[in-house]
């Protein structure tokens, strides 16, 4: 006889959602009573209808994630009705996490290190003939979800990931004039970019091409590796760059250009860093030339006089991203992790928009999703279900059976950098309950919601 919610709205502007989520929450048998009153209605008796739900235990969730009960989908699966969650990290799973009593697990960020044979084998068997719901999760660069590809989970996913960009081509252009010879915070600016470079170079694939240009008003090509880098060789490069002189940044990006264009690769990257103002004179056909040949350019600030506009501009409109640093000392770490996204080959950066959502279950009923700018290149498999596109065969959400169970793939990592305005949509709790009622393991009668 408890009233747990009531509502009165206005319907004279059309249909109105309501949810009544949090009283789904109690287990037992909850009665609804929906009320519609007109002016002027001469059958007052008839405007009411009853609705009977009856809720059992709550099915439960097991989210494995880096994030541990950070992650978006812990705090997602915390709000959905009829639903119980935890979260753990991937090495307790690994230690002694077991499948079987949950309707669905939620794999987020997930590398192939991260689990054990053992542990793959549990849950491929779990969802291959115990009918269990598996959802698979992007969360970024080195933890895309595509080297899960190469264990017992890979045939499990409704994607593969090869899809094939070709070569990797890094080029860092560091400016040598002859202010970078100052600190910025504790650390002498041009030294912590000499690190930043060999940071970066950790990053280049055994058959990728990696290129530095040393600039101030003119442009020296410091170092090129045609097939990986030789560390070595680079080092002994670097420790020869003296910062002498005034600064002038167009050079440099027209010789940057004239070397992409040149070259076959598929991911083109080039990270700019620098602490001066540019001679003054025109740069827009110069970053015309790097846009029309698809290169993303980062640019990285050190100090209190970089000429921010140009290098923010830059960035923006390549496609990369635009750092201000104050204190040197942080450049190698932030130009690494700007390297390791960038030559990432199964992830892809940049604004990034969505198709159509199609009408099955797994999307929760939402019909647009936003904008984001980052997500997994991936490509559906023949039988699965293209959910959410991204253009042609490449999906943000991804869905298929596979034997007794259910498996899903989402591209988009659910973390601030790369889906900003995923994580403020409210659609995402109704796409997060679609995947995870969808997939879900089936309950016997009597029992879930």
């Amino acid at each position: 006889g408890l009233t747990l919610d009531s509502r009165v709205v206005s319907v004279d502007q059309g249909g109105y959602d309501l949810r009544f989520g949090d009283s789904l929450q109690e287990k037992g048998l909850h009665h609804y009573v929906i009320t519609v009153k007109t002016r002027g209605d001469a059958f007052p008796e008839n405007d009411s209808w009853r609705l009977a739900v009856r809720v059992g235990e709550s099915r439960p969730v097991l989210v494995v994630s880096p994030f541990g009960e950070e992650s978006a989908f812990f705090t997602l699966m915390k709000r959905a009705p009829g639903f119980s969650v935890e979260a753990c990290e991937p090495r307790v799973l690994d230690r002694d996490g077991d499948p079987a009593p949950y309707c669905a697990v939620i794999l987020e960020g997930l590398r192939a290190a991260d689990i054990s044979p053992r542990s793959a084998g549990d849950i491929s068997s779990w969802v291959r003939h115990g009918g269990g719901g598996l959802i698979v999760a992007s969360a970024g660069p080195g933890r895309d979800g595509s080297d899960l590809a190469g264990t017992n989970l890979g045939g499990l996913l409704p994607v593969d990931f090869n899809v094939g960009r070709g070569k990797s081509h890094l080029i860092v252009a560091l400016d040598r004039s002859g202010s970078m010879a100052q600190k910025a915070g504790t650390s002498v600016k041009v030294e912590m970019a000499k690190r930043a470079v060999l940071a970066a170079a950790g990053f280049v694939g055994s058959d990728g091409l990696f290129d530095v240009l040393s600039f101030n008003t003119g442009v020296l090509k410091t170092y090129s590796g045609v097939n990986g880098v030789d560390l070595d060789a680079l080092g002994g490069r670097l420790a020869a760059v003296k910062a002498s002189g005034g600064t002038d940044i167009v050079p440099v990006l027209d010789m940057a250009s004239d070397m992409f264009r040149g070259g076959q690769a598929g991911v083109r990257m080039l990270i700019v860093i620098s602490d001066g103002f540019a001679v003054g004179r025109d740069w827009s056909e110069a970053v015309n030339s790097l846009k029309s040949a698809e290169v993303k350019v980062s640019a990285v600030g050190i100090g209190d006089e970089v000429n921010e506009d140009l290098l923010s501009r830059l960035a923006s409109q390549t496609g990369g991203r635009w750092i201000h640093l104050a204190d040197a000392s942080e450049m190698p770490a932030v130009v690494a992790e700007e390297a390791r996204s960038g030559m990432c080959m199964t992830f892809v950066t940049g604004s990034l928009g969505a198709g159509p959502v199609s009408d099955h279950p797994a999307a929760g009923g939402v019909s647009t999703v936003p904008d984001l700018s980052g997500r997994t290149r991936c490509r559906a498999k023949e039988d699965a279900h293209i959910v959410i596109p991204a253009g042609r065969n490449n999906p943000l959400l991804t869905a298929w059976r596979i034997s007794s169970g259910k498996c899903v793939f989402l591209a988009v990592p659910l973390v601030e950098r790369y889906a900003p305005r995923w994580l403020e949509w409210p659609g995402l709790q109704a796409l997060t309950e679609g995947m995870v009622r969808w997939c879900a393991r089936e309950e016997r009668a009597n029992s879930g919601l």
